[in-house]
């Protein structure tokens, strides 16, 4: 049979977009496995809205603290909320690197096949299991959520011990409350992405293990790693389009701060964000049931 040993020539992630259009195969197999792991898509522009409301909420608590005394309290959190989003965008960019990793060592099974079937399964079975360590980047990111939330909880008890008026301290009060909820939701997301993950990979690998029982069906042996890398492909086009969106409200935190908005605009603002919550404890509850 004809091998296609360039079936995943892949060196940048851009090269994603062309191998899935290049080929009807490739992209037909990726539009199926897309609607499977759509609700991860979907995840990541959720996770994009939520961070560009929390921008803005941020923007109401810098604009009624400005020029008081707890002024710096909320300029210190907001800097260590930079570090977090800055953390987000390296944990899908380590994301970005170990599929890019994963799908090359498919690629060079592929070109082992016919001399050494049984190393072509063995290496892209190795490095469906390495794809693991995504798990590790989850889990240090949710820390580093669970951290920032005791340090927001640490703003209300600053905020409650101000002088200041008793509106600007409703809307900082009412505003930490908010950013606590949606980072809560994010706590839940990346809890059960680590899971998600952790388990696709070791499905993966088995898929490609039970290939060992026909060793020397080439076929079967090609159409099982070829698979196995459409897959990657999959997850590698969703997470890459995640990376971009978190790269847009990255860029926009930096400028956030220019613009102060009046009291009265702030309350209403607040008062907007504060009919999420509703949605936000649902989206909660959900997430936890899924996980």
């Amino acid at each position: 049979m004809e091998i296609n040993v360039n079936f995943f020539d892949i060196k940048t992630l851009g090269d994603i977009q062309n191998v899935a259009s290049s080929s009807d195969e490739v992209n037909n197999q990726i539009e199926i496995n897309m609607k499977e792991y759509g609700s991860h898509g979907e995840v990541l522009c959720y996770m994009k809205d939520q961070l560009e409301k929390i921008n803005d909420v941020f923007r109401v608590c810098h604009s009624v603290s400005k020029d008081t005394c707890i002024s710096v309290h909320v300029v210190n959190v907001f800097n260590e909320y930079q570090l977090l989003v800055n953390q987000l965008v390296l944990t899908l960019d380590a994301f970005n690197t170990i599929a890019l990793s994963v799908i090359e060592y498919h690629s060079l099974s592929l070109q082992t096949i016919q001399e050494l079937p049984e190393k072509a399964i063995d290496m892209a079975s190795k490095s469906n299991e390495k794809a693991n360590d995504t798990a590790l980047y989850t889990l240090h990111f949710e820390k580093s959520l669970s951290n920032f939330i005791l340090k927001l909880k640490s703003l209300e008890i600053e905020i409650s011990k101000s002088n200041v008026l008793n509106e600007v301290i409703d809307v900082l009060n009412d505003s930490v409350s908010i950013i606590i909820l949606k980072l809560e939701i994010f706590v839940s997301i990346f809890g059960s992405a680590r899971v998600y993950w952790a388990q696709v990979c070791t499905n993966m690998a088995s898929d490609v293990n039970s290939l060992k029982q026909e060793p020397t069906n080439i076929s079967v042996i090609y159409e099982g790693i070829k698979k196995s890398g459409v897959n990657w492909l999959s997850y590698a086009k969703v997470n890459y389009t995640g990376s971009l969106l978190m790269g847009q409200v990255k860029n926009k935190i930096e400028n956030i701060f220019e613009t102060l908005v009046p009291l009265k605009d702030a309350q209403a603002i607040i008062q907007h964000y504060k009919g999420d919550s509703l949605e936000d404890i649902k989206k909660i509850n959900e997430l936890n049931k899924e996980a």
